[in-house]
């Protein structure tokens, strides 16, 4: 007893179709058969291709940015005196800052220091200019920074 495939004329025991419904060749195919494949390659890829990429877009995009800000904005504080400050990092797990006063880690005795427990203590006399800034800068990302307007009184 024969198989059913014997039966099934030759051309049609060269192809069968794919999951995706692109019929593939054995050996043995006319150049027909094979500009007929390639044809069906090309349309079975235009479209299935934006798909792929649109779902490929939306694994690559780019995490938020790293984003910093400092309160308050501004100040006056008194000589020998202090301010807390506050900063808040966003888009990041490394919530930590580095603190600079006029752009010295810290401060120093001539602009005033800034712990890091954000509290900064004004210099025993005012500077010329009398106004400083205190920065909160992003140890995550080193590029983004806050600041902070600070004007020293004598009384």
């Amino acid at each position: 007893m024969r198989s059913s495939i014997d039966t099934q004329p030759e051309a049609e025991r060269m192809k069968a179709r794919n999951a995706h419904g692109v019929t593939e060749y054995n050996a043995g195919q006319s150049k027909s058969e094979q500009r007929g494949l390639w044809r069906q390659f090309v349309d079975y890829a235009a479209r299935k291709l934006p798909a792929v990429k649109a779902n490929n877009s939306a694994n690559t995009a780019a995490p938020p940015a790293v984003a910093i800000t400092i309160s308050p904005t501004s100040a006056t504080v008194r000589v020998k005196q202090t301010k807390q400050f506050t900063a808040t990092v966003q888009n990041t797990a490394n919530t930590s800052v580095t603190w600079k006063v006029n752009g010295i880690v810290g401060g120093n005795g001539t602009v005033g220091t800034i712990s890091t427990s954000r509290v900064y203590r004004a210099p025993n006399s005012a500077p010329n200019p009398a106004v400083v800034s205190v920065s909160a800068t992003s140890n995550a990302d080193p590029t983004k920074s806050a600041t902070a307007s600070v004007t020293i009184t004598r009384h």
